[in-house]
C-alpha cells in the first residue's frame, strides 16, 4: 500500500507542475494594436528629392502591411515602380524604451533601421542608411488624417546629424487590394 500512496503522491506533483508549466500564450499588448492603423492595402505618390538615394524624382509605389507572428510584429511590402523594387519592413514594439524599432529589407541589398514613437496621429521616426560607402541619418513624420484613411510622410536626410535636407515627401492612401497574382 506504501508503494501506491507514493506512486500516487509522485503522480499528483508531476501533474501539479506539469499544469503551472502551461501558461497562455503571451498576447500583444495595446501599444502593438496602435500598429493596426497601417494594415491594410495602400496606395502611394510623392517626389524623392536630389541626394544620395537609388531614385530620384517622382514615385509610385503600393503597399500591403499585415500584422504577424501573432500580432506583434507589422510586415509592410512595399512596390516601388519607379525604383523597380520590393521591400520589406518589419516594425515591432520596444516596451522598455517605449518606442517601434524596424528594419527594412531594400530590394536592392541595402538594409536600414529605423525607430518610430507615436505623438497622437503622427509617428516620427529617425534611422540609418548607406548609400555609395557612405552612412546618411534620416528622420521624418508620418501624419495620418483624422479618418484614417490616408497620410502623408516626409523625410529629411543628413550626412552628419547636424546639416539636414529635403527627402521625401509623399501621400499614402488606403485601397483596394489589387488581383491576387
Amino acid at each position: 500500500m506504501t508503494r501506491i500512496a507514493i506512486l500516487s503522491s509522485l503522480l499528483a506533483v508531476c501533474l501539479g507542475i506539469a499544469a503551472q508549466a502551461q501558461t497562455a500564450p503571451a498576447k500583444p499588448g495595446p501599444e502593438l494594436q496602435k500598429l493596426h492603423v497601417f494594415v491594410g492595402h495602400w496606395k502611394g505618390e510623392g517626389t524623392i528629392q536630389p541626394g544620395p538615394f537609388s531614385h530620384v524624382g517622382k514615385e509610385n509605389f503600393e503597399e500591403t502591411d499585415e500584422m504577424i507572428l501573432g500580432g506583434f510584429f507589422l510586415q509592410m511590402r512595399v512596390t516601388l515602380k519607379e525604383a523597380g523594387r520590393q521591400d520589406l519592413w518589419v516594425i515591432g514594439y520596444d516596451p522598455v524604451n517605449n518606442n517601434y524599432p524596424a528594419t527594412h529589407f531594400l530590394g536592392d541589398g541595402r538594409v536600414t533601421t529605423r525607430t518610430y514613437t507615436l505623438d497622437g496621429s503622427t509617428w516620427r521616426y529617425t534611422g540609418k542608411f548607406s548609400a555609395a560607402g557612405k552612412q546618411y541619418q534620416f528622420r521624418g513624420t508620418a501624419t495620418f488624417a483624422a479618418d484614417g484613411m490616408s497620410y502623408t510622410n516626409k523625410g529629411e536626410f543628413s550626412p552628419d546629424g547636424n546639416t539636414w535636407s529635403p527627402a521625401w515627401d509623399e501621400k499614402i492612401t488606403k485601397a483596394k487590394p489589387g488581383p491576387k497574382k
